[in-house]
């Protein structure tokens, strides 16, 4: 038996992960059902884990059809502390760890989505792909907490073009999002019309923002107005995203920044 998760009752073996020098891991209890648990890891590889510490109550079960079992707990960290999401069958929950102390978990509002730290703050967010006709009219939804709870909020690729649907991306792999500093960057492939696109600003003001154009991406060669995009991936980093297009001729990687500023990488 593994001495960190000694004492208490598993609910499954991909309940549990370790995150920097703590474990976390989701528990039975005797009485009170499901528990988040932690664990300090000791300095030294000679030394004892620290007694587990009861972070609270899951209200939510595990869900019974995760998509990747190895994410049922998943965490992000910035200076100030650390934040654990544990997956639920309707809403995910988060717990903070701060000033060595743990907070308990509170719902997040929605499940899955990619998780960033900064300050006290986690911030989940999932883009939800549609289809309206031969276009992709995705919803980009965020849920930002802190030891508080969660704050949930959402856009969709129709508020974000007004309208101008002629530049909307034609599939799942033309739309991308991510948490940039505490603002939401949304890029897009608008096609041979609209070129690769992306627009940074606070998620409730994702309309009244303006387009930056990273590429034309008009395929010049072709008689049918083909685009030269084919992908657009954007990686949280710490206060900056990661944009990657992937074109016919290779992929085109680029730091933006809160404002927007686009940097070529390489």
């Amino acid at each position: 038996e593994d001495p960190l998760l000694s004492g208490l009752e598993l609910e499954s073996a991909t309940h549990a992960g370790l995150f920097w020098d703590h474990v976390l891991y989701r528990g039975k209890t005797a009485t009170a059902g499901a528990h988040l648990f932690a664990r300090k890891l000791p300095p030294t590889a000679m030394g004892e884990p620290s007694p587990p510490i009861d972070v609270g109550a899951l209200d939510e079960p595990a869900p019974a059809d995760a998509p990747n079992e190895d994410d049922q707990l998943s965490a992000c960290r910035s200076t100030d502390g650390i934040a654990v999401r544990v997956r639920g069958a309707k809403s995910d929950a988060i717990a903070f760890l701060a000033g060595g102390r743990w907070s308990a978990p509170v719902k997040m509002g929605h499940k899955g989505g990619t998780l960033t730290c900064r300050g006290l703050e986690a911030v989940a967010t999932k883009v939800t792909t549609a289809m309206e006709g031969d276009k992709n009219l995705a919803t980009i939804a965020q849920a930002r907490c802190n030891t508080g709870g969660c704050t949930p909020a959402s856009t969709s690729m129709k508020e974000v073009l007004g309208g101008t649907e002629a530049i909307a991306p034609s599939d799942a792999n033309g739309v991308t999002a991510a948490d940039v500093n505490g603002k939401l960057l949304v890029a897009w492939n608008g096609g041979y019309t609209g070129g690769v696109r992306l627009r940074v600003a606070p998620i409730e003001r994702m309309r009244d923002g303006e387009d930056v154009v990273v590429c034309d991406a008009r395929d010049e060669g072709s008689s049918q107005r083909l685009t030269t995009a084919l992908e657009v991936r954007a990686i949280p980093a710490s206060g900056f995203a990661l944009l990657l297009v992937s074109t016919t001729s290779g992929v085109r990687a680029l730091r933006v920044d809160q404002a927007g500023k686009l940097t070529p990488i390489g």
